[in-house]
């Protein structure tokens, strides 16, 4: 069982009486009376037996409706967190709850980090809610039926009583491999859902072939490759449940989630694609700038492609879901209210009509219901007369579509629904539902710029404790997850020692966990990029090597940079024509900083796009960690001329020395051949020299064969020569060259060698570098 993150405490100044209100809730039995029986499954990264805020299942039913044929029910269930902490932060009628409330609106959610978990609600609660395998937990259902084509033509809420069968992403892969199991019918229609909001806006969605995606909102995130599939199977339905939410709640008070479109062009050189240099639509994708933002009036949501979009799913770990659940509880009870009613009239119904179906009758009606009751609610004197009359005429319509009831009887249904609503307390007006908005929205934006500070400052203690005094057999009990973020928070600090590294080159030379590698991996390589020396510099190499002895962990390597890093990393993959007109692959990796520059100039090439892409990860961490030599800097302009090199080198190595060595070199050859000189294929002796123009420094090579072959022959030895490197160095303003052959544990083809050019700038840009 993975041990779930530690905890992270937030000094707010409702914390200590918020927890001692969780204590004496958690102390009460749950009530599960009256709720409907539902089953599901509950898939996340953590291990099953978790409970860490798994807030949400998923289940599908196929059954058939007597106005749409066959259909597919999907039923997300959501734990039930607001029969737990009802609302009390501003109307302080009960001071336990009012402190609960208080607590989880002035955090806004929970703050996840690599080596803890700041919760937004007490522990204590969250655990009691969470969605625990086999074991009874409130919940409220939200039930979505498409029809043969895909398409919503229902939607429900229900109050019920989850048993969740709990899954790993890697249990769930395997069930949806698995023809006919639920999970694979879950994973295909949610990738239906997925598939229509990646074709219907600029935002590409998933890549199945690298584990990047584009969340909801506009930002590029990553996943473990081997988990994608039950990762999006979870996040498209998620996705459906709020979008028909939304659009159940659309004309009552309910919190939205708007994005609105406003977009920038972006450089060719910045594309996520393996097409970026080809079609003539490339060069004006787009990005969203906009961020989403929270707001009682419905906007419509660009990125999702979606008219009307809400949080719903997660009420453990956002305020927004919560604060919307609170207002389906509220349409619940105003539904029950009408059927109720029909219910008590049903001796002038059919017998046929059971609560169910008279439920269903209702829910079709919802929209116009809920939004004529939350108005009546709100509206006084002469208005709220005109709403009243409006929502009877609605009730009387759902009444009278019941067999039997007659129109008469209708009025009076609807009249004594009235009463019944006008009972039912609304949780938030409009103008509460804003003011709640506007907080949320200061809160997250303040918790995006502090989320690193909050981080840092909470594992000061746990540090303290390791270092410097540190203990071989306690490091040996660590476990992976647990040591791959002491790791982390080691390389942000700088705290170092003997014994520390070497239990860092046993867990890289004998992995128990794949997940917890790459994580240390990318620690090596990426976050202690700025240490030069001592332990770090050493175990920075052995990362590098572990790598270069695998490039399938190179590339997970990579992507895990692409999800975590501070700014977009993309791999941009081409196919480039060598001097012959010949298209082979190339790959370039592109850094995108806080200053709107690019670095990572690496242009590698190779037979296949999978050993150029491999090698241009490679070369990348090579530089990036400053491994053997200065690191660079590629602006916009100079990613032409890397692509141009890549070029020049797949053809004459002869002619990419002369271009390399510019007016600063004189480069000069002489010829011994065995026959007449006029004929190029004879075997010749071919010396090369090469002078620079400024110290007078010489390298001569000498190689036998055949014309053109020895020449170039000589040319490579001459790029491969470190006494090269350091004459273009002196005379260059700072380029080096530097080659080398890639052979991981099988051998690439020959075509691998890596030729790799630098710019180094050591005035301004190196500067703010």
């Amino acid at each position: 069982m993975k041990e779930p993150p530690p905890f992270i405490r937030r000094k707010t100044p409702t914390y200590a009486s918020a927890q001692i209100a969780a204590y004496a809730i958690c102390k009460e039995p749950i009530d599960l009376a009256g709720r409907k029986p539902i089953e599901g499954f509950a898939i996340d990264s953590a291990d099953p037996d978790t409970p860490m805020d798994r807030d949400d299942a998923i289940d599908i039913e196929h059954k058939t409706d007597p106005v749409h044929g066959k259909v597919t029910v999907l039923h997300v269930t959501i734990a039930d967190v607001a029969s737990s902490c009802p609302r009390g932060a501003h109307r302080e009628t009960n001071d336990k709850l009012a402190t609960l409330d208080k607590e989880a609106h002035t955090n806004g959610e929970t703050l996840y980090f690599s080596y803890g978990v700041a919760p937004m609600l007490p522990r204590r609660l969250q655990d009691r809610l969470s969605l625990e395998n086999g074991k009874e937990r409130p919940g409220v259902t939200i039930s979505v039926t498409f029809n043969q084509n895909a398409d919503v033509v229902h939607t429900e809420f229900a109050r019920t009583v989850i048993r969740a069968k709990c899954k790993s992403y890697q249990d769930a892969v395997k069930d949806i491999a698995v023809h006919g199991n639920p999970l694979q019918q879950l994973s295909v229609l949610a990738k239906h859902i997925l598939q229509q909001k990646s074709t219907a806006t600029d935002l590409p969605y998933y890549d199945a072939s690298t584990g990047m995606y584009t969340d909801s909102e506009g930002n590029t995130r990553h996943i473990n490759i081997d988990e994608l599939n039950a990762y999006m199977t979870v996040q498209g339905c998620m996705i459906a449940a709020n979008e028909a939410s939304s659009g159940i709640m659309r004309d009552s008070n309910f919190l939205f989630r708007n994005h609105s479109y406003t977009a920038k062009h972006i450089p060719q050189s910045m594309f996520y694609s393996k097409s970026a240099l080809e079609g003539s639509g490339a060069d004006v994708r787009k990005v969203i700038q906009n961020k989403a933002e929270y707001n009682p009036e419905c906007k419509g949501h660009y990125g999702l492609n979606a008219r009307m979009y809400s949080h719903v799913t997660s009420p453990i770990r956002r305020y927004a879901d919560l604060v919307n659940q609170r207002m389906i509880h509220w349409s619940i009870d105003v539904v029950d209210a009408a059927v109720d009613q029909i219910m008590a009239d049903k001796r002038h119904a059919s017998d046929a009509w059971d609560r169910e179906r008279i439920a269903h009758h209702v829910w079709q009606h919802a929209t116009q219901l809920l939004g004529d009751a939350a108005e009546f609610r709100e509206t006084r004197g002469g208005i709220k007369k005109v709403v009243g009359k409006r929502l009877e005429e609605t009730i009387a319509e759902i009444a009278d579509a019941v067999p039997g009831v007659g129109r008469v009887t209708s009025i009076e249904i609807a009249k004594k629904t009235l009463a019944a609503i006008d009972a039912i307390e609304l949780p938030y007006s409009k103008k509460e539902l804003t003011n709640v908005a506007t907080d949320l929205n200061r809160t997250l934006e303040k918790n995006r710029l502090q989320r690193r500070e909050i981080g840092y400052s909470e594992t000061e203690a746990w540090l303290n404790a390791v270092f410097p005094e540190t203990d071989s057999k306690k490091l040996l009990s660590w476990s992976p997850g647990s040591f791959a973020r002491l790791l982390e928070a080691a390389a942000r600090r700088g705290d170092n020692n003997e014994i520390f590294a070497k239990e860092v080159l046993k867990r890289l030379d004998s992995p128990s966990d794949k997940d917890a590698l790459v994580q240390n991996l990318h620690t090596l390589l990426v976050v202690s990029e700025r240490y030069k020396d001592g332990h770090w510099q050493m175990l920075k190499k052995q990362a590098f090597q572990r790598i270069k002895s695998d490039p399938t962990l190179g590339e997970k390597v990579f992507t895990f940079m692409q999800g975590r890093h501070e700014t977009d990393t993309y791999i941009l993959e081409a196919t480039l024509l060598d001097d012959n007109k010949q298209p082979y692959p190339a790959a370039l990796v592109v850094l995108s900083n806080n200053g709107g520059d690019y670095s990572a100039p690496i242009i590698d090439t190779a037979d296949t796009p999978e050993h150029a892409k491999q090698a241009a990860i490679l070369t990348f961490f090579r530089h990036y960690g400053d491994l053997y030599h200065h690191d660079a800097l590629y602006t916009p302009k100079l990613i032409d001329l890397a692509l141009e090199r890549a070029r020049v080198k797949r053809g004459s190595r002869f002619e990419t020395l002369k271009k390399i060595c510019g007016e600063n070199f004189s480069v000069t050859e002489q010829y011994e051949f065995d026959g007449a000189a006029e004929h190029s294929d004879h075997n010749a002796s071919i010396t090369l020299t090469v002078a620079s123009k400024e110290t007078g420094e010489k390298l001569i090579k000498t190689r036998r064969g055949r014309h053109e072959q020895a020449r170039d022959k000589a040319a490579k030895d001459i790029l491969e020569d470190r006494r090269f490197h350091d004459m273009l160095s002196q005379c260059h303003g700072g380029m080096h060259l530097d080659d080398e052959r890639l052979k991981p544990g099988t051998e690439l083809p020959e075509a691998l060698w890596a030729h790799s050019s630098r710019i180094i700038q050591r005035t301004q840009d190196d500067q703010q570098r």
